[in-house]
Order: structure tokens, then sequence, then C-alpha cells
């Protein structure tokens, strides 16, 4: 980027959006279902990954 421009805005593409929120809420799933399925009898480690998993996801997604 040239000096002074930190970051770049891309224009809004509607349609760009519409493929990438089901792919996104896709990998949520799978990330669920992999969290489950690594502590399958222990309901306090599921959720405390699941916090912590998400947390991380969210604090990316401000970042980018």
């Amino acid at each position: 980027f040239p000096t002074g421009m930190q970051f770049k805005k891309l224009p809004y593409d509607p349609t760009r959006t519409v493929q990438v929120i089901p792919q996104f809420e896709a990998m949520l799933d799978r990330v669920a279902d992999r969290i489950r399925a690594l502590f399958p009898q222990d309901r306090q480690t599921q959720l405390y990954v699941f916090q912590k998993v998400f947390s991380i996801i969210r604090r990316q997604l401000r970042s980018a």
C-alpha cells in the first residue's frame, strides 16, 4: 500500500456474501461436531472449548 494507507476497503459484493455465509456456517458446524467428538461425555469441557474457539474466531474476524 502507498505510504499512509493502512488498509484497503473492498467494495461490497452481495454475490460473494451469498456464497461465503453458507460456507462459514458449514465450517462452524464442522468445528462444533469436532468439539463434540473430542469430548463426547464431558459437556463442561465442550462448553469451555466452544467459548474459546468462537472467541478466537470472533477476534480473527474483527481484525480481518
